[in-house]
């Protein structure tokens, strides 16, 4: 098993006592991250989910100027599991990766969707700085 790269370390310890298969989730989240769109309001974010229908799915925060055709990352992995036909009540695992004090959050609407959605699956969040998403 090979050491997490230096930006993953404090997400990797806040994981290690969720259990092994969280860490694998945590360099899809960050790489999620690195893809978001969001140059209005700096609120970076990256999500990874774990489906028990197959498959872990990713998305990430995309902006536009008008606003509200921007996708939140659940939104974005909603729709990539939609087009491959997967169920999103299978969802059983989901990181968030956001930066701390940014402007917009998303940790209150992915808990809130996947209450309903799949209301057996577990979530974490976690705040990444910008420093570790360049």
């Amino acid at each position: 098993k090979s050491p997490p790269s230096d930006d993953l370390v404090p997400l990797t310890r806040l994981l290690e006592r969720h259990g092994d298969d969280w860490n694998a989730l945590a360099p899809l989240a960050l790489e999620a991250m690195r893809k978001a769109y969001a140059p209005y309001s700096s609120s970076r974010a990256g999500i990874a989910i774990k489906a028990s229908c197959g498959g872990t799915f990713v998305g990430w925060s995309m902006e536009c100027a008008a606003y509200n055709p921007s996708m939140s990352p659940l939104q974005v992995v909603f729709a990539r599991m939609v087009a491959r036909g997967k169920d999103l009540s299978s969802i059983e695992q989901c990181l968030l990766l956001e930066c701390p004090g940014a402007h917009v959050k998303y940790d209150c609407t992915v808990r809130l969707t996947l209450e309903k959605i799949a209301p057996k699956a577990a979530v974490i969040v976690a705040n990444i700085g910008h420093e570790n998403i360049a």
